[in-house]
């Protein structure tokens, strides 16, 4: 059975109206909506005056972690964000992007607002993931990546963390002790509910999900760039065709020149996604199958198996832009993304619920309450939280504590 986020048509569909783009029967259903629920019409009578409009976006584009990532890019001298379309189509979708997405915030707020917690019980809010993660020195040491800056030279390597990346940028060569740094590697673990961004020693960055972890020498040698993934990540690789950068998965290998891509190698998903944004790459598991990626295209991997299909880029790498985008996905695959970024566990009163495939965009840097009431809001189950555990009720089976 499938469902689609109420929030989201009922978000499009203010936003239509918002620019002048609805029919006279969508027009009709808005009038109708806000009626039924004067406190939503107040905000958004408000939302619809030119000055709100316009304070809204300022505080979209301040939250934007696109433009953030946009930011840090520059700040390490690399190129800018890969763009899908032209810059007038970017701007225009960007912009109905991001009137819906302070619509869905209203209507989150609204959602929360409305409903009261019974007497003796407070809300537990889940916060999303912070920058943080620990770094694995060859010698046994740990660095504790996240909470202060970090300045220092090792085998003629500068290592840094500051502002939200860490970097490896070699600094002197032909030392006694650089050529071991080739051998030496280092291991970024991203802890549930963290993230994190690194600089290899190529200029290559890696943008590194929850519960990830990426081994990668101190500085790449003469041969092949080869780092190990567990876990989900975003690159954009150097371009270097005399070294290919080789991305080992347990379910396989990703080998590329210069591109981007997003690899999802989850342990617990089973399965392994490559999804190519810009660029080619070949996909080869450890039985020796192999296909290779044009952009817009993905390689489905279980390990033994590949296949390769064409794929909404956006729907798998929206993650890095602060964004979760679900298009017939099961609640339990959108559940296990949302317990590593939450870090928290998930517990079902009935498989059925597991299964129910859901369509529809919430943002990545909101509370887990916003997410759930956006669930709740399509009828299917009810949810109440005790300390870092949700349980997730049919709704027929009782109200939210």
């Amino acid at each position: 059975m499938k469902s689609v986020f109420d929030i989201y048509d009922d978000a499009s569909l203010l936003r239509k109206v918002l620019i002048g783009e609805a029919t006279e029967t969508e027009k009709l259903r808005v009038e109708e909506f806000l009626t039924l629920h004067p406190d939503l019409r107040k905000q958004y009578d408000e939302l619809r005056r030119q000055d709100g409009l316009n304070d809204s976006f300022i505080r979209y584009n301040r939250y934007s972690s696109k433009d953030a990532y946009s930011r840090f890019l520059r700040k390490v001298r690399l190129t800018g964000v890969y763009k899908y379309k032209s810059r007038r189509m970017s701007y225009r979708w960007y912009s109905a992007a991001a009137i819906v997405l302070i619509l869905i915030g209203i209507f989150a707020v609204w959602r929360m607002t409305s409903v009261r917690q019974p007497l003796g019980h407070e809300l537990t809010i889940l916060s999303p993931g912070t920058k943080k993660g620990q770094v694995l020195l060859p010698d046994g040491k740990t660095l504790n990546i996240g909470s202060k800056n970090i300045n220092m030279v090792l085998g003629g390597v500068r290592v840094t963390y500051h502002q939200g990346l860490l970097s490896y940028v070699p600094v002197q060569v032909n030392l006694p002790d650089s050529t071991s740094a080739a051998s030496q590697f280092n291991t970024f673990v991203i802890p549930r509910g963290g993230e994190n961004t690194v600089l290899l020693a190529d200029g290559t960055t890696v943008h590194l999900n929850a519960a990830s972890e990426l081994r990668f020498p101190m500085r790449f040698g003469s041969g092949q760039r080869v780092v190990e993934l567990k876990g989900e990540a975003y690159f954009d690789v150097k371009k270097d065709a005399a070294h290919p950068f080789i991305v080992k998965t347990r379910y396989g290998e990703v080998a590329v020149l210069g591109t981007v891509f997003n690899v999802n190698a989850y342990d617990d998903r089973q399965r392994c996604e490559v999804t190519l944004v810009k660029g080619r790459v070949r996909f080869t598991t450890p039985t020796r199958e192999s296909v290779e990626l044009e952009p817009g295209e993905q390689a489905l991997s279980t390990g033994s198996l590949v296949q390769k299909r064409p794929v909404d880029v956006e729907d798998y790498v929206s993650w890095t832009r602060g964004v979760y985008n679900f298009h017939n996905e099961s609640l339990s695959n959108i559940v296990s993304t949302f317990a590593k970024w939450y870090d928290v566990e998930v517990v079902y009163d009935s498989s059925d619920i597991a299964s129910q495939t859901y369509t529809g965009t919430v943002r990545r840097y909101d509370t887990m309450n916003a997410f759930l009431d956006v669930f709740e809001m399509t009828g299917d189950f009810s949810y109440h939280v005790e300390g870092r555990c949700v349980y997730l009720s049919r709704r027929n089976k009782g109200k939210r504590e």
